[in-house]
C-alpha cells in the first residue's frame, strides 16, 4: 500500500508539471504587465482569432527598461526543463532570443508557445514577450512571428 501511495504521489506531481509551466507564464505576464509604465500589452482571443488556428494571443513590449530582462530570463529559464521543445540564442552569455513549446494543461489540445526577444543586446530598446496558444505547429508560429 505504501508503494502504491508513493507511486500515486509521483504520478500526481508529474501530471501537475505542465500546468505549472502555463501558470508560470500567466504570472510572468501579469507581473510585468501591471507593474511597468513602459509596457504595452496586447491580448487577442475569441472571434478576433477565428480561422487563424490560434485561440489566444498575448504580448508585452517593454521599452526603456533593459534591467527587466534579467528578471524575465530568470523566470523563463524555469520553463526550460518542462518545455516540449526550445530554441535559445545567446549574446554575450545572455538570452537574446528564446522560443519554447510548452506542454498543454489537462485535456487542452492546443499547442502553447512562449517567445522572448531582448533587443537591448543588439542596440534596440525593447523586450518582447509573446504567449500564443492554438492548433498551429511550431514552424507555423515561427513564420507568423517573423
Amino acid at each position: 500500500m505504501k508503494r502504491f501511495l508513493i507511486l500515486l504521489a509521483l504520478v500526481c506531481a508529474w501530471a501537475a508539471l505542465p500546468a505549472q509551466s502555463i501558470r508560470e507564464v500567466k504570472e510572468l505576464f501579469g507581473d510585468f504587465a501591471t507593474k511597468n509604465a513602459n509596457t504595452t500589452e496586447t491580448i487577442i482571443s475569441g472571434k478576433a482569432l477565428e480561422n487563424t488556428g490560434l485561440s489566444f494571443y498575448r504580448s508585452l513590449v517593454i521599452s526603456g527598461a533593459p534591467e527587466k530582462a534579467d528578471a524575465i530570463t530568470r523566470r523563463i529559464g524555469r520553463l526550460d526543463n518542462d518545455a516540449l521543445s526550445r530554441e535559445v540564442k545567446y549574446i554575450n552569455g545572455k538570452i537574446y532570443y528564446a522560443m519554447f513549446t510548452l506542454q498543454p494543461e489537462g485535456r487542452d489540445r492546443d499547442n502553447h508557445y512562449l517567445f522572448y526577444l531582448n533587443s537591448h543586446l543588439k542596440g534596440d530598446d525593447r523586450i518582447i514577450l509573446i504567449y500564443i496558444s492554438g492548433t498551429r505547429n511550431v514552424i507555423e508560429i515561427n513564420d507568423l512571428l517573423k
